[in-house]
Protein backbone atom coordinates (compact mmCIF):
# COMPACT_ATOMS: atom_id res chain seq x y z
CA UNK A 1 0.00 0.00 0.00
CA UNK A 2 1.36 3.39 -0.88
CA UNK A 3 1.94 6.08 1.71
CA UNK A 4 -1.03 8.22 0.61
CA UNK A 5 -3.40 5.23 0.57
CA UNK A 6 -2.21 4.21 4.03
CA UNK A 7 -2.77 7.74 5.35
CA UNK A 8 -6.32 7.80 3.95
CA UNK A 9 -7.07 4.35 5.42
CA UNK A 10 -5.79 5.48 8.84
CA UNK A 11 -7.97 8.59 8.70
CA UNK A 12 -11.05 6.46 7.91
CA UNK A 13 -10.21 4.13 10.85
CA UNK A 14 -9.79 7.13 13.17
CA UNK A 15 -13.18 8.53 12.13
CA UNK A 16 -14.85 5.15 12.64
CA UNK A 17 -13.40 4.85 16.16
CA UNK A 18 -14.48 8.41 17.00
CA UNK A 19 -18.04 7.72 15.80
CA UNK A 20 -18.16 4.51 17.83
CA UNK A 21 -16.92 6.35 20.93
CA UNK A 22 -19.54 9.08 20.48
CA UNK A 23 -22.26 6.45 20.08
CA UNK A 24 -21.30 4.96 23.48
CA UNK A 25 -21.44 8.32 25.33
CA UNK A 26 -24.40 10.21 26.78
CA UNK A 27 -25.67 13.57 25.48
CA UNK A 28 -23.03 15.50 27.44
CA UNK A 29 -20.21 13.43 25.96
CA UNK A 30 -19.47 11.56 29.19
CA UNK A 31 -18.79 7.87 29.54
CA UNK A 32 -17.18 5.55 32.12
CA UNK A 33 -13.88 3.77 31.64
CA UNK A 34 -14.52 0.01 31.39
CA UNK A 35 -11.50 -0.74 33.57
CA UNK A 36 -11.36 1.76 36.45
CA UNK A 37 -15.00 2.97 36.17
CA UNK A 38 -13.92 6.62 36.32
CA UNK A 39 -16.13 9.02 34.36
CA UNK A 40 -14.29 10.34 31.33
CA UNK A 41 -15.14 12.65 28.46
CA UNK A 42 -15.39 12.11 24.74
CA UNK A 43 -14.78 15.85 24.34
CA UNK A 44 -11.57 16.38 26.36
CA UNK A 45 -11.08 19.97 25.25
CA UNK A 46 -14.40 20.84 26.85
CA UNK A 47 -13.88 19.02 30.17
CA UNK A 48 -10.10 18.72 30.50
CA UNK A 49 -7.68 16.11 29.17
CA UNK A 50 -6.90 14.14 32.34
CA UNK A 51 -9.69 11.64 31.84
CA UNK A 52 -10.22 11.74 28.10
CA UNK A 53 -12.07 8.73 26.71
CA UNK A 54 -10.07 6.64 24.26
CA UNK A 55 -10.73 3.49 22.27
CA UNK A 56 -8.74 0.58 23.63
CA UNK A 57 -8.28 -2.81 21.98
CA UNK A 58 -9.28 -5.64 24.36
CA UNK A 59 -6.92 -7.97 22.53
CA UNK A 60 -4.01 -5.71 21.51
CA UNK A 61 -3.16 -5.40 17.83
CA UNK A 62 0.40 -6.42 18.71
CA UNK A 63 -0.98 -9.77 19.88
CA UNK A 64 -3.07 -10.41 16.80
CA UNK A 65 -6.26 -8.58 17.84
CA UNK A 66 -8.48 -7.08 15.17
CA UNK A 67 -9.19 -3.39 14.72
CA UNK A 68 -12.94 -3.89 14.84
CA UNK A 69 -15.72 -2.68 17.17
CA UNK A 70 -16.13 -6.12 18.78
CA UNK A 71 -12.52 -5.79 20.02
CA UNK A 72 -12.90 -2.18 21.24
CA UNK A 73 -13.43 -0.96 24.79
CA UNK A 74 -13.81 2.53 26.23
CA UNK A 75 -10.83 3.42 28.42
CA UNK A 76 -9.55 6.60 30.02
CA UNK A 77 -6.14 7.84 28.88
CA UNK A 78 -4.53 6.63 32.08
CA UNK A 79 -5.80 3.03 31.80
CA UNK A 80 -5.11 2.84 28.08
CA UNK A 81 -1.49 3.93 28.56
CA UNK A 82 -0.95 1.71 31.60
CA UNK A 83 -2.52 -1.34 29.95
CA UNK A 84 -0.04 -1.32 27.09
CA UNK A 85 -0.02 -4.71 25.37
CA UNK A 86 -1.89 -6.60 28.12
CA UNK A 87 -5.20 -8.22 27.30
CA UNK A 88 -8.27 -6.91 29.10
CA UNK A 89 -8.33 -9.90 31.51
CA UNK A 90 -4.63 -9.45 32.35
CA UNK A 91 -5.16 -5.75 32.98
CA UNK A 92 -8.17 -6.38 35.26
CA UNK A 93 -6.04 -8.81 37.33
CA UNK A 94 -3.26 -6.17 37.39
CA UNK A 95 -5.71 -3.53 38.69
CA UNK A 96 -7.09 -5.89 41.34
CA UNK A 97 -3.59 -6.83 42.56
CA UNK A 98 -2.59 -3.16 42.84
CA UNK A 99 -5.85 -2.28 44.61
CA UNK A 100 -5.19 -4.98 47.23
CA UNK A 101 -1.57 -3.82 47.66
CA UNK A 102 -2.69 -0.20 48.00
CA UNK A 103 -5.25 -1.13 50.67
CA UNK A 104 -2.62 -3.15 52.56
CA UNK A 105 -0.22 -0.18 52.51
CA UNK A 106 -2.97 2.12 53.81
CA UNK A 107 -3.77 -0.27 56.64
CA UNK A 108 -0.08 -0.55 57.54
CA UNK A 109 0.25 3.25 57.58
CA UNK A 110 -2.79 3.51 59.89
CA UNK A 111 -1.30 0.97 62.29
CA UNK A 112 2.10 2.73 62.31
CA UNK A 113 0.49 6.13 62.91
CA UNK A 114 -1.64 4.69 65.70
CA UNK A 115 1.42 3.08 67.34
CA UNK A 116 3.43 6.30 67.05
CA UNK A 117 0.60 8.33 68.54
CA UNK A 118 0.30 5.90 71.47
CA UNK A 119 4.07 6.08 72.00
CA UNK A 120 4.04 9.88 71.95
CA UNK A 121 1.06 10.04 74.31
CA UNK A 122 2.75 7.64 76.75
CA UNK A 123 6.00 9.62 76.79
CA UNK A 124 4.30 12.97 77.48
CA UNK A 125 4.44 14.13 81.07
CA UNK A 126 1.08 14.04 82.81
CA UNK A 127 -0.13 17.31 84.28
Amino acid sequence: MRRRERRIANEVDRRLRKQWLLSQADDEGRICCEYCKVPCSVRPKKYGNEYAATVDHKMPLSRGGKDWPTNWAVACNRCNNTKGSMTDQQYMRFLERHRIEREARRELRREVCKALKETCDASRPQE
